[in-house]
């Protein structure tokens, strides 16, 4: 390729020359003879190399050829179409598309959510008054960007608490500013702190996590148990304990990717709320007098040396100090009818408490007067069902059973 490049660059350089010398008045039979006898000095006859040959030739076609004015022109406006096809085949088209709609919506997304809330606990938002039975919809109507909330220092906690959880739902307190104004009143103390715990109680369960380490002894473990059926599993109660703890600490996403958890064989499940309801139903006696079971929990706190023997039988639990000899035991006033008057009256389990129509505060009640939480046949801890609650938008919560509550939908 370099060498015809080359050859070609050669012979139009010669073409250029003899041009040249043909502007200066030289005659070209004359100018053709010289070339001749210049090529002939050669030991070998120069036409008779092909290469040598070729190259003279055509220089002495073009010294006679002449190119009309005509010619040119013709050639001219030949090459302009094919110009013009290869400029067009080779050029592509960009379409670029009006962004007025895109500049609208970046305007939208950049607004901020600003709830302001009075003392009456009227909620406006954008200076209108929203009634809190819209509130939902009003919030997602736009695409804010920040949330900033103006409360009054007289609202309830319990009020403010709502909204935030309303806002948790709707993924908008990212950037939330919270303001709250003394409206003459002092601000009591960790008032913003109470209101906003919803939201803190959040970001905490959502950076909890189990790690890698964790996630692999659970699926180990799950994967052991879940290859017996279910009629012949038996899981010992350190490894059900290792399984519980950190099932409840995976996120949703871990758990979608996880083992299935290995449930218990129905028969194997152990029911504390029936052992406690047996103990409080059971009639105690310290010293051979009968005393209530508030009384006997009264006397265990508060002496470590008490040791227990437990009748099932009669369901009747002795109370001593001493080794327990049965054939000693000495009861008095046993037909005496537990009443007020002797102090000895049995006072039934509570009832539970009313219904709170905000699910997390109504967890809160009943952990406080001593509730256990279970999911299925898994025992959780108040706080670990106030989570489970906080983030559930669809919770149920059974107390037909209580102490014994049912979560539901978390």
């Amino acid at each position: 390729m370099f060498y015809f490049i080359k050859k070609s660059i050669k012979l139009n350089h010669e073409f250029l020359a003899d041009r040249a010398v043909l502007k200066t008045g030289a005659k070209i039979s004359e100018y053709q003879k010289i070339l001749l006898a210049f090529s002939s000095n050669a030991a070998t006859p120069s036409l008779a190399h092909s290469l040598n040959y070729s190259s003279i030739k055509k220089r002495f076609t073009l010294m006679k050829t002449h190119t009309s004015q005509r010619a040119i022109w013709l050639r001219s406006l030949l090459i302009l179409p094919l110009l013009s096809i290869l400029i067009y085949g080779f050029s592509t088209t960009h379409v670029i598309n009006e962004l007025k709609g895109e500049a609208n919506n970046s305007s939208e997304v950049s607004e901020v959510l600003e709830i302001t809330i009075d003392g009456n606990e009227n909620i406006y938002i954008d200076n209108e008054e929203i009634p809190l039975e819209i509130f939902d919809e009003k919030i997602t109507e736009k695409n804010y960007e920040r949330t900033s909330i103006s409360t009054s220092s007289k609202i309830s906690v319990s009020f403010g608490q709502h909204i935030i959880l309303k806002l948790l739902e709707k993924n908008l307190t990212d950037g939330l500013s919270f303001c709250v104004t003394a409206d003459g009143n002092t601000i009591p103390e960790n008032y913003s702190g109470k209101i906003l715990e919803p939201l803190h109680n959040y970001n905490k369960s959502k950076n909890k996590k189990a790690t890698k380490t964790e996630i692999a002894e659970y699926n180990k473990l799950a994967k052991k148990y879940n290859a017996v059926a279910i009629e012949n599993r038996k899981i010992p109660l350190e490894d059900l304990k290792i399984l519980e703890t950190i099932y409840r600490k995976m996120t949703l996403a871990q758990r979608a990717e996880a083992q299935p958890f290995p449930e218990c064989n129905p028969s194997q499940k152990y029911s504390r709320a029936e052992d406690n309801k047996k103990f409080i139903e059971a009639n105690y006696y310290y010293k051979g007098e009968r005393i209530t079971f508030e009384k006997a929990n009264e006397l265990l706190d508060k002496n470590k040396n008490l040791g227990m023997y437990i009748s099932k039988e009669e369901n009747i639990v002795h109370l001593y100090q001493e080794p327990f000899d049965k054939s000693k035991v000495v009861i008095k006033d046993y037909q005496k009818t537990p009443s007020a008057e002797n102090g000895n009256l049995y006072m039934v389990p509570q009832a539970p408490p009313a219904h709170n129509p905000d699910p997390v505060e109504y967890v809160k009640e009943l952990g406080k007067r001593g509730a256990t939480f279970y999911i299925g046949p898994h025992k959780y801890s108040t706080d670990e069902a106030i989570e489970l609650v906080q983030k559930s938008k669809e919770a149920t919560i059974d107390v037909s059973k209580y102490p014994e509550v049912h979560l539901g939908g978390c």
